[in-house]
């Protein structure tokens, strides 16, 4: 294929992102964006790929969501109008396809188009910044490297990622209730308890 040309694929012929950011979403605008897709189907192509010698396509930027609407609605329907999905082809390479690239795409993909939960970001920027060898560092040299590669995010917002990351991952699924207030508010009393603990 042309590089971005587009091209309709059978939905059960893509595999979808599996480090997608978005793991949770609203059950109310999950539900209003199915009938959305249900009435107008996709207007706008997600964009996909192929690696050498797999038969499969690979979603790469985004669109996760578009393709899980489908699939349900083709699942509840049967209907073949939701069996296929408009998508952009893009050649494999090694380079712009590199696991973090592929990460970031996603990343800058779910912030355009609609609200993450402060939780899914937090796995996600970390897990970027592993993967880029900058988790060490501080947060506003790790904002900054995320800036040069179009993933905009605050320092501050970075260190709370990190903090709940670090040390709120075994609250289990109390993580999905988290927000930067929420954070800020638990780090405090950490820290206070923590004195406390060292002045006894």
């Amino acid at each position: 294929y042309n590089h971005d040309r587009l091209i309709m694929v059978p939905i059960d012929q893509i595999d979808r992102y599996e480090d997608n950011p978005r793991r949770r979403r609203n059950k109310e605008e999950w539900i209003a964006f199915k009938e959305s897709v249900r009435s107008i189907g996709i207007k706008q192509p997600i964009k996909i790929t192929q690696k050498p010698g797999n038969i499969r396509y690979q979603i790469i930027e985004g669109g996760n969501s578009r393709h899980a609407a489908l699939e349900e609605l083709f699942a509840e329907t049967g209907d073949e109008k939701f069996s296929v999905i408009p998508t952009l082809f893009q050649a494999w390479d090694d380079e712009a396809f590199k696991s973090v690239n592929v990460l970031l795409a996603h990343i800058i993909e779910n912030e355009m188009r609609s609200e993450v939960l402060f939780w899914d970001k937090a796995q996600a920027y970390c897990h970027a910044a592993d993967l880029m060898g900058i988790s060490a560092e501080s947060a506003r040299n790790i904002s900054d490297t995320l800036k040069q590669r179009g993933a905009s995010v605050s320092h501050n917002n970075i260190a709370l990622f990190f903090y709940a990351n670090n040390k709120l991952k075994n609250l289990g699924q109390l993580c999905y209730d988290l927000s930067g207030p929420k954070v800020i508010d638990l780090r405090k009393t950490y820290n206070d308890l923590f004195k406390l603990i060292e002045a006894k």
